[in-house]
């Protein structure tokens, strides 16, 4: 129980470092890409104004259509070594010279300021050149971004590294960090397991004392006082009932240990069933209810602990028993599923209300309704069941209806 609990909290704690993390990172890259992009469109801004600075507007209106210096000047066979992109448009968005080794493919857009192409990706930059209040032109400038991209990449690359080889390490150490904190956990665990055994057995002795002198006193009732019986009776039925209660106590405490390999073995269910219902024929003739028992399959068998098997079975089925109606009926079916068998106990009684399903499994609970019903119960037997199930890697799921009856849906994994 206590490694699953430290698989479970390891399990957690891995996960919130890793969202933690996994959410820093992407903080960390969306924060360097956003200085990126605003470098790159600070570059192209600082080169549009200095070009614009070079620029001057034609004397005469016949003009129009003059190329500015900066752009013609740059007219050469060995274009290639200049890695940015400038290009002249006329008052009418026609292209009148290119100038760089980047080929755009971007419509010109007169009315745009930032410009992507993603095929050859290139950042560009659209302004018009004025001469009193007239355009005289378009200037558009470009840069690559490949080296951008590349540093993009290298730098998602690093944070995925970085946040494996991190995952990976902070896992172990929560592993280990666990797993001492609970040290001290499971040392207590077993010294009052401990301590419940050998009170158990301890306790034993002197209550089989008490319900053997009442069996003898009722035995032999000559010169007994008018009313000692009952008391005896009374003495005798609460030395039964701690009986009982020791008797849990100490399954209780043996089912919290480690499950030794050699105490598997084959259990055939259908036999199986048919010796939980001949254990609790007498309770329920006494309630006047009916057990039916079901297989879907004669050879199905399980490889488990039959002793633990039985008295989970046993639990939930005397349960079932005590809180149905007269004449009412107990059905005990089995199944096979993946993995494991299916157990289902179904029963026509008192039902248990939503607010009491989450509890029904606490040591020494039982609501006031199962208290009236349920005469000699102590609140142990679901805890026992829940204890053997979880021992086993089960599972075990309940369904309700006030005054119309519980489904107890117990599976168990094969051990083959």
């Amino acid at each position: 129980m206590l490694k699953e609990t430290a698989r479970h909290l390891t399990l957690l704690n891995a996960a919130v470092f890793v969202v933690v993390l996994a959410a820093f990172s992407a903080a960390v890259y969306l924060t360097v890409v956003g200085s990126i992009d605003m470098e790159q469109q600070s570059h192209l801004q600082e080169l549009m104004g200095t070009l614009e600075n070079t620029i001057e507007a034609p004397d005469q209106d016949d003009h129009d259509y003059l190329i500015p210096d900066i752009v013609d000047s740059r007219e050469s066979k060995g274009r290639e070594s200049f890695s940015d992109n400038l290009e002249w448009f006329d008052p009418a968005g026609h292209l009148i010279r290119h100038k760089g080794a980047l080929n755009v493919a971007v419509p010109f857009d007169k009315n745009a300021e930032f410009q992507t192409q993603e095929n050859q990706h290139i950042l560009l930059l659209t302004r018009a050149m004025h001469r009193e209040g007239k355009t005289f032109g378009y200037l558009r400038v470009g840069t690559p971004l490949e080296q951008a991209d590349l540093l993009k990449k290298h730098l998602r690359e690093g944070l995925a590294v970085g946040t494996l080889l991190a995952s990976v390490l902070s896992g172990l150490a929560i592993l280990f960090l666990v797993r001492q904190a609970l040290k001290p956990v499971a040392s207590t665990v077993k010294l009052l397991s401990e301590f419940t055994s050998n009170a158990s057995h301890e306790l034993q002795s002197p209550v089989t004392a008490i319900k053997t002198n009442c069996d003898v006193a009722l035995k032999y009732p000559e010169g007994m006082r008018p009313g000692d019986h009952e008391k005896i009776e009374a003495i005798k039925n609460a030395a039964s009932q701690m009986s009982r209660t020791i008797d849990d106590l100490l399954s209780l405490a043996e089912s919290g240990g480690e499950l030794p390999e050699q105490s598997f073995s084959s259990v055939n269910v259908q036999e199986l069933l048919s010796e939980v219902a001949e254990d609790v024929a007498t309770l329920a003739a006494h309630k006047d209810v009916r057990v039916k028992c079901a297989v879907d399959d004669p050879k199905l068998a399980l490889q488990t602990r039959k002793g633990d098997l039985k008295i989970v079975l046993l639990n939930v089925v005397r349960n079932a028993i005590a809180y149905s109606k007269s004449g009412k009926v107990v059905s005990l079916e089995s199944k096979k599923v993946p993995n494991g068998i299916c157990f289902e106990i179904k029963d026509s009684g008192i039902g248990i209300s939503n607010a009491d399903l989450p509890r029904i499994f606490d040591r020494f609970w039982r609501s006031d309704k199962a208290r009236y019903y349920a005469d000699g119960g102590n609140g142990l037997g679901l805890s026992i069941v829940r204890s053997i199930i979880d021992r086993h890697n089960g599972s075990i799921a309940v369904a309700s209806v006030i005054d119309e009856g519980s489904t107890f849906t117990i599976t168990l994994p094969d051990k083959r």
